[in-house]
């Protein structure tokens, strides 16, 4: 991939709100649910049928927001969740996204990734490149949001002493491998050898990538469709 070609995503967006019936319920009635599922075997079925009709009941009566409708997007859209370092999925799941679109003849469809590129996977830098070099061809069809693994990377980057444990702990050393850079550490290391490993781990990133990642929005919508990687707050409408 052209290096040069990094493409400058659009600013971040203010996440959104979105009601969420599901993740709205009382968290009075969640361990009476597990207890159920677990233990009341046959009757099971039943007895969390009938709790999760009075969840229903609770959460009508106590927000009309939260009533679920299904999403309404204005254009056909394939949302892809996280992807890890794992680029061979990723390629996988490509080819069968543009087969559907062949097939249902899609017309303007959009490709969400929700973020998580990174980390865990040993490819890393692979999928980075991906994914960019898809945003820069095709801007108003594809979007890239950042999650939380892309946050810990730039916070690595800007402030390896404080923040850098948190990302090696979380597969960060697969994607600084993944860069070409050797020498890596445990996350027990002092700081002075976390911030040497960052300012090489900087020098190891294509120019702009640092900044395209930066940018990366936290949201998208389209019509009632509303993608996140995480955060959404299910009491309040977008």
């Amino acid at each position: 991939m052209d290096t040069d070609r990094v493409p400058a995503c659009p600013a971040s967006l203010r996440p959104p709100l979105l009601a969420d019936p599901v993740r709205a319920r009382p968290k009075a009635l969640l361990p009476k649910v597990a207890v159920a599922l677990v233990f009341r075997r046959h009757s099971t079925h039943v007895w969390a049928m009938a709790w999760f009709d009075k969840l229903r009941r609770s959460v009508s009566k106590a927000s009309p927001a939260s009533h679920w409708a299904p999403p309404r997007p204005d254009r056909p859209v394939y949302v892809v969740g996280d992807i890890h370092g794992m680029v061979q999925s990723l390629e996988r799941l490509l080819e069968k996204i543009d087969a559907d679109i062949g097939q249902t003849e899609a017309e303007d469809p959009v490709l969400v990734f929700v973020g998580d590129y990174i980390d865990r996977g040993d490819h890393g830098a692979e999928v980075l490149y991906r994914v960019a070099d898809l945003a820069y061809q095709m801007p108003q069809n594809v979007i890239c949001l950042m999650g939380n693994h892309e946050k810990m990377m730039l916070d690595f980057l800007d402030r390896p002493r404080e923040k850098g444990r948190r990302w090696i702990r979380n597969g960060g050393l697969q994607t600084i491998a993944s860069f070409g850079v050797r020498g890596l550490v445990a996350e027990s290391a002092e700081d002075d050898v976390l911030a040497d490993l960052s300012a090489r781990f900087r020098d190891a990133l294509p120019d702009g990538l640092a900044d395209w990642m930066r940018a990366m929005p936290l949201s998208w919508n389209s019509g009632t469709l509303w993608v996140a990687h995480a955060a959404m707050n299910p009491a309040k409408t977008p």
